[in-house]
């Protein structure tokens, strides 16, 4: 993933970008599963998170003399508003993917979002973002395109269900304070 990085990036990339491509490896983009599957599960994980955050919300104030950690409590009662709002804002909506265009959706949106929250937003008709697709996609597992302008129709149609799926995996991951973009 550090080649992927050092495309996004222009040269040295900071860890935080590395680190987050890594973690991109979860995708398991050219697995048997579907992209519509890995999304609808990500759906259903932001939905269960939210209705956690709701029932500790309405049940820790009643709790809050019986579990003796009062500060704690009061911590968590601060913090889960916040929470449950940001998993409202960005849960994804569900999204009807093409199979297998869906697989190099993701690996684009994975890309393009990184290429994003990196230089503060995407060239979306840069050639090393093409290339960067496909040095990633490869990285995943699969094919090289024959020519990396291929990936120039791909991103060009990333529905924006997808590309917000990937932004809110990626906020938070990038420390702007940390390097200075070109």
């Amino acid at each position: 993933m550090i080649e992927v990085a050092r495309i996004i990036a222009k040269g040295d990339p900071p860890d935080w970008l590395v680190a987050g491509l890594e973690e991109f490896r979860f995708l398991e983009i050219m697995s048997d599963e579907s992209p519509a599957t890995i999304h609808q599960e990500l759906i259903e994980d932001m939905r269960r998170a939210e209705n956690a955050a709701a029932t500790l919300l309405r049940l820790l104030p009643r709790l809050k003399g019986v579990i003796r950690c009062d500060a704690k409590v009061d911590l968590a009662l601060t913090a889960l508003p916040r929470i449950r709002q940001q998993l409202e804002q960005h849960t994804p909506q569900p999204h009807p993917y093409r199979w297998p265009e869906g697989k190099r959706q993701l690996c684009a949106a994975v890309v393009v979002e990184a290429w994003a929250a990196f230089h503060g937003k995407a060239e979306l008709r840069s050639d090393y973002l093409y290339q960067a697709c496909d040095a990633f996609w490869i990285a995943c597992g699969g094919e090289p395109m024959p020519d990396i302008s291929n990936w120039r129709h791909t991103v060009k149609t990333l529905p924006p269900t997808v590309r917000a799926t990937m932004r809110s995996r990626w906020a938070g991951k990038e420390h702007r304070s940390n390097f200075v973009t070109s």
